[in-house]
């Protein structure tokens, strides 16, 4: 999918997930393109949000996409939205969209319905929390594949765990506060563990079952899942 929104949760919160977007996409800045509203105006409209389409069709400079980012979707007129419809049916090529939002019921069902909704609710993560992820991402690297999930089984006995654990590891990630703890070496990158915990986000926010979330995450996080396989 090429269109975030991101939304709830305080401006700052929301600011640092879209940086960690654009961090984990290699996106330079000079192929970052912003949509806000105007000082003098109360709102962002459908004029704006064409001129913001027709630099997003431009061949990013340097980076493999462009990235629209517009930071106060709630602004946007229903006019203008349903222009910006255009674009989420039919993206540019090299392009993607986040879309930043204090309140998502602002916004038409048709433009949430194409966009993978990343929800901010905490906006900081206390030492103990940071401890158990620690932990737990310390222990899942020494176990084949079948008992991860017997582990995730054990170790998470609700969707709620689930999503807490995913929301605070990206959280965490954002900060670099584990990246260069002595675990990560046993994960592919950095990057995939943002990219993979984003996906694990989305899926548990369709209703994938969380169980199954988890144990694919873990399970394509590992580094030397691409160098062994396993015989269950």
């Amino acid at each position: 999918m090429h269109a975030f929104l991101i939304h709830a949760g305080t401006k700052e919160a929301r600011i640092k997930r879209y940086k960690l977007l654009l961090k984990t996409w290699n996106i330079a800045p000079i192929d970052t393109i912003f949509l806000s509203k105007d000082d003098e105006m109360h709102s962002i409209g459908i004029t704006e949000v064409r001129a913001f389409q027709k630099q997003l069709t431009l061949t990013p400079y340097t980076s493999s996409h462009s990235v629209g980012i517009i930071t106060e979707g709630e602004l946007l007129t229903k006019e203008a939205q349903h222009a910006l419809l255009k674009t989420l049916e039919e993206p540019p090529p090299k392009a993607k969209l986040i879309i930043l939002a204090e309140q998502s019921e602002l916004l038409l069902p048709t433009i949430l319905s194409r966009c993978h909704v990343l929800q901010e609710i905490y906006t900081s993560i206390s030492e103990e929390q940071k401890q158990a992820i620690d932990k737990i991402l310390s222990e899942v690297p020494s176990k084949k594949p079948g008992e991860i999930i017997h582990y995730v089984d054990t170790t998470f006995p609700s969707k709620e765990a689930a999503a807490n654990f995913i929301h605070n590891l990206l959280l965490i990630l954002s900060e670099k506060n584990i990246s260069d703890s002595s675990f990560c070496s046993s994960f592919s990158s950095y990057k995939t563990l943002i990219r993979q915990g984003l996906l694990a986000q989305a899926r548990l926010t369709a209703n994938v079952h969380y169980a199954m979330t988890l144990d694919t995450f873990f399970i394509t996080s590992l580094a030397r899942q691409a160098n062994k396989v396993y015989v269950q």
